[in-house]
């Protein structure tokens, strides 16, 4: 009896992010032009994403609005053969109190600076924009309300997102558990919201500073004397977890070419180039630069094989993968942990891969078997239908009654088989909905088995919720779930059909 396997589309959700420096291919460590870097100290470059300007910190420079001590904002302009300029003072947006950029917005007409710009009764430490005139002069900044951040100390810093919908802070805040914490705050509904303490896996008894985060928003760099740093301040990045902002990978260090004995922080990118801060040769810090090259993606494919055609098909499912970083790790959706499994049951099998980087690929595999409508002189295949609860795979009593109805036909007449394929409605995962649909087609063939109705007699498929009988999208009333919620009982003859398809 030939069956058929039916394979999806793959579907891949490799996270091709930043991270993982100890797998990138550094090029020589340098400092950054002569025309940023000088005597004085400078930090935290920001390039605009055309890269036709950046903007960084400097301090101990007599230039400065408010003196030697002060901290301003200094800035470059790219020339026609790609070098920059020699960084003037941002003269509009310096004044005596310490100023810096922390963000720019994809069209580059909004600055986002540290507020130092409120006087009197409303000023307070946080987050500022300005924005670009149509005279070319930057505007005003004009304060950015985060509800309940309150900074007391003197160090802190903010990362504004590409998307300008998500600000990472660091400061000593009420949850803090050490010197400084790494807090988020979301924009929604035209507003921000109070800062969420991103976790104590990322954060440390330490200081963490100089936030950066992926434009796929999944990996964050930053700088710490926590996690077991080696050098004053080290260079981390931590993956998040499932979505969750406050559930992040153990922070590690990137590779030592990155990192020094001395202190090292506020990492940047711009294209194929990584840019930070550091004073490895100076006792003031400079702006150091190198080229990378990121790992290759991560990608699958997956191929099946007929290994058994008697007395049952059984196929052999495997996944390949196509580049990553190795080692990797396999999950199916059966929770088999291998690169190759052996199915004998129709349904949709899920393979997850992680490699080394913790990236994950998905891949969906729709392995179907076709059992053709037969008619028989002899007899007649028919169908019944059971169906289950809400987020069940427990058979209820009205599946009881339905399930004892079939045991006489099937004990009295053994050339009859049974094929239990089961359903569930559109709620919920793929993933979640395939496992379910399994368990229910497991629950049903059990009750035979458990009734005397020979394994050997009972074949099944799971479908998730890939083929709901009423396709009503997401406005299924209760009903209409309910029916798609149905497993399948086909009765049949064996020899029909064997006959029917050929075997």
């Amino acid at each position: 009896m030939i069956r058929n396997i039916v394979f999806l589309t793959t579907i891949l959700f490799a996270s091709f992010f930043y991270s993982t420096c100890q797998e990138w291919d550094l090029g020589e460590v340098q400092k950054f032009s002569s025309t940023v870097n000088t005597d004085a100290e400078e930090s935290n470059l920001i390039f605009a994403k055309d890269s036709t300007s950046l903007f960084f910190t400097r301090t101990f420079d007599k230039r400065n609005k408010g003196g030697f001590y002060d901290q301003d904002i200094w800035y470059c302009e790219r020339q026609e053969d790609g070098s920059y300029s020699v960084a003037q003072p941002l003269k509009k947006l310096n004044n005596k109190l310490n100023n810096a950029v922390v963000g720019i917005s994809t069209d580059g007409k909004r600055l986002y600076v540290l507020n130092a710009y409120e006087k009197g009764k409303n000023a307070k430490k946080g987050l500022a924009v300005s924005e670009l005139g149509s005279n070319g002069k930057w505007g005003k900044p004009t304060g950015i309300d985060i509800p309940n951040l309150s900074i007391s100390g003197d160090f802190y810093g903010f990362y504004i997102s590409e998307s300008e919908k998500h600000i990472i802070i660091s400061y000593h805040g009420e949850n803090s558990l050490g010197e400084e914490d790494l807090y988020i705050s979301l924009y929604a509904n035209g507003k921000w919201s109070e800062p969420l303490h991103l976790g104590n896996t990322i954060n440390s008894k330490g200081f963490e500073i100089g936030p950066f985060l992926s434009s796929n928003l999944d990996t964050l760099f930053f700088a710490s004397n926590g996690h077991h740093a080696e050098g004053k301040s080290d260079l981390f990045y931590s993956v998040r977890q499932h979505g969750d902002w406050t559930n992040w990978s153990a922070p590690v260090a990137l590779n030592s070419e990155l990192n020094s004995p001395k202190f090292d922080a506020f990492l940047s990118f711009n294209k194929d180039k990584v840019f930070w801060t550091s004073n490895r040769e100076d006792e003031r810090t400079s702006i150091y630069t190198a080229s990378i090259l990121p790992p290759p993606a991560l990608e699958i494919g997956s191929k099946s094989k007929l290994i058994s055609s008697t007395p049952e098909e059984a196929y052999e499912l495997s996944v390949e993968v196509l580049s990553g970083v190795g080692p990797y790790t396999y999950k199916w959706g059966n929770n088999e942990e291998k690169p190759t499994i052996t199915v004998t049951e129709s349904g949709v099998y899920s393979i997850e891969v992680t490699d080394k980087l913790g990236r994950v690929a998905y891949e969906e595999i729709l392995v179907e078997i076709t059992v053709p409508e037969i008619v028989d002189i002899a007899f007649e295949p028919f169908e019944e239908l059971i169906y289950f609860d809400l987020d069940s795979d427990k058979l209820n009593a009205e599946n009881i009654a339905t399930l004892e109805e079939l045991l006489p036909i099937l004990s009295e007449n053994e050339e009859l088989h049974i094929f239990v394929e089961s359903h569930c409605d559109i709620r919920a995962s793929i993933w979640y909905n395939e496992q379910l649909s399994q368990r229910r087609m497991l629950s049903t063939k059990a009750f035979f088995k458990q009734n005397g109705i020979s394994e050997t007699r009972i074949t099944g498929a799971f479908k998730g919720k890939l083929e709901p009988k009423i396709d009503c999208g997401n406005n299924c009333t209760e009903e209409q779930h309910r029916i798609n919620r149905r497993t399948v009982l086909k009765v049949y003859q064996k020899n029909d059909l064997e006959e029917k398809s050929g075997s």
